[in-house]
């Protein structure tokens, strides 16, 4: 291994769930899931006579509507969190500087959701990343924004303060996430 290559980091097991449940996307994509298939399996439970057999098909045609879509958002959202769990192993950090904010169409709370524009430079190559939050407090906080890029594809990149679950990447690596936050996003989908 020549000196430019980084060994992987271990990415904590609350910190991968925060990235794959961790969003309000996400946890609705997993409670639709859950509750499409609580209401399936408790349809099927039910004893159907045999005149009620075209409302029993009718009836599971329209519950498999919840967890197809749950699956169809979960999809998305599982691509999402595979990037991110590569940034997190394989990432190199570097500084990136806000040049353009702008609201989106969309509000979480009242608060308007932005999205964010930050430009950094890898082997002296411009970059960007967007981010969007409605909370954009932490990814103003510094004149220089801490940005996760892959090495060998600098266009992938996220900005550390927008990765969801609240999970930090110290200036010498190590991962790290609020353990609350981890278990409440597996916990969640489960009790929806």
């Amino acid at each position: 291994m020549d000196s430019g290559e980084q060994q992987p980091r271990r990415v904590p097991f609350l910190a991968s769930a925060s990235l794959l449940f961790g969003g309000v996307i996400s946890q609705l994509a997993w409670a639709f899931v859950v509750v499409g298939v609580v209401i399936v399996v408790a349809t099927f439970d039910r004893i159907f006579t045999p005149e009620e057999i075209p409302l029993k098909q009718l009836a599971l045609l329209i519950f498999w509507f919840f967890p197809v879509v749950g699956l169809i958002f979960s999809h998305k959202t599982i691509r999402r969190a595979r990037k991110r769990h590569d940034l997190l192993r394989h990432g190199r950090i570097c500084r990136g500087e806000l040049i353009e904010r702008k609201p989106t169409n969309v509000s979480v709370n009242d608060a308007p959701v932005y999205r964010m524009r930050f430009r950094y430079y890898v082997a002296g190559r411009q970059y960007h990343v967007d981010a969007e939050s409605h909370d954009v407090t932490s990814m103003e906080d510094q004149s220089t924004e801490r940005v996760l890029f892959l090495p060998d594809n600098p266009h992938i990149a996220a900005v550390i303060d927008n990765l969801p679950g609240r999970i930090t990447v110290s200036d010498g690596g190590t991962i790290s996430g609020s353990a609350i936050r981890g278990v409440a996003v597996l916990v969640l989908p489960i009790l929806a």
